[in-house]
């Protein structure tokens, strides 16, 4: 198809492609503050907009935007990899986890209301952008990681931001902490951790404000 495609509903059963060639695809819930949560097998939480893998899979669209502010937690609870994707965007008014399944895409960007947490090893983007203005942001990512401007979110904006992963970490657009204008400036001022792990190459950079 051509044009943008939106689709609003609590619970939703996406069982044929859904095609918008170079534009974007929008899924968010009807009513507000209900969670999302992203690989489930399932239709049964309450208050839960649910998409399973097999249903992202069917989406073919260069822009894949679900929920929006009205949008509560986001969880993802086991491994999404939409292929048919090439840029993600979860927006929230709250947190965003991904410690049971990791997230799978070209570009991710994410807007948050809470702390964004992706711990799961899994996870694999190679453009990032997350806007979480006065909370925590942790993200791990499988290999090489660049921090730059998706879809309409700049670099990142948190209190704190801890990367973790085998690297390279690059950053086109900035990261910017609370109370400080990058966090260069905020590595000069208080070096909170930055270590290696072994031979493997995994790192761990943790940036906070001062």
């Amino acid at each position: 198809g051509s044009g943008d495609i939106t689709i609003t509903a609590d619970k939703m059963f996406l069982f044929n492609t859904i095609t918008a060639t170079g534009n974007r695809v929008t899924l968010k819930s009807l009513s507000a503050d209900q969670a999302v949560d992203l690989g489930s097998a399932g239709k049964v939480l309450f208050n839960t907009l649910e998409l399973s893998d097999s249903e992202l899979d069917q989406i073919s669209a260069s822009f894949l935007e679900i929920g929006s502010t009205t949008q509560g937690a986001f969880t993802v609870s086991s491994d999404v990899s939409p292929p048919g994707v090439t840029v993600a965007h979860l927006i929230s008014n709250s947190t965003v986890t991904g410690t049971a399944g990791g997230i799978v895409v070209g570009d991710l960007a994410i807007e948050a209301g809470g702390d964004v947490n992706f711990t799961d090893t899994t996870t694999d983007v190679n453009n990032l952008a997350i806007d979480a203005t006065g909370f925590d942001v942790t993200f791990y990512d499988a290999d090489d990681l660049d921090i730059d401007t998706v879809d309409t979110v700049v670099g990142v904006k948190a209190a704190t931001f801890t990367t973790d992963g085998p690297g390279p970490l690059t950053e086109t657009s900035a990261i910017v902490l609370d109370d400080t204008e990058t966090a260069e400036e905020a590595a000069e001022a208080v070096l909170v951790e930055e270590a290696v792990e072994g031979s493997d190459g995994i790192f761990l950079i943790e940036f906070s404000a001062p």
